[in-house]
């Protein structure tokens, strides 16, 4: 497996919190770095989805390592902004689950982030719901993907 190049992971990160006026956490720094990256074996976590008041389970299939794109928005990946949405109330995105919903961390309240997911199909207000207190507990939450026979 490549190693990754810490620079160009970190340089990006440093541009991200200076210009949103964050400090991305550290576990999650340390996470993107670690050499070599592989992504963790669990990936399914349960929320809450507060317009249909039921729990669901959702697995994240993407972590993000975002970075101030040359026209200024917050490029997640190849051609994917984050939403201004998001960004304009403090939310920054770092990875995504099948659906498009959007594991984010979440700087509205403190300056060190909690996790949340946004529901992209729920309406303003009921489209965050809180998963951790923090990106490592976040990463103790994953449990193993069930199996699923066609």
């Amino acid at each position: 497996m490549d190693m990754p190049n810490i620079k160009m992971i970190l340089e990006p990160i440093q541009d991200l919190e200076s210009i949103y006026g964050v400090n991305l956490d550290k576990n999650y720094v340390d996470f993107l770095t670690d050499t070599p990256h592989e992504d963790p074996k669990k990936k399914g976590i349960n929320y809450f989805d507060p317009l249909r008041k039921k729990n669901f389970k959702t697995s994240i299939c993407t972590f993000f390592q975002p970075k101030i794109s040359n026209f200024g928005g917050l490029l997640l990946e190849d051609d994917f902004y984050a939403p201004d949405e998001l960004i304009e109330n403090k939310i920054i995105p770092f990875g995504m689950d099948a659906g498009g919903y959007l594991f984010c961390f979440d700087y509205r309240k403190n300056k060190i982030p909690s996790v949340v997911l946004w529901i992209r199909d729920n309406p303003s207000g009921k489209d965050i719901t809180d998963i951790a207190i923090n990106f490592d507990e976040f990463l103790k939450k994953l449990e193993p993907e069930e199996e699923t026979d066609f």
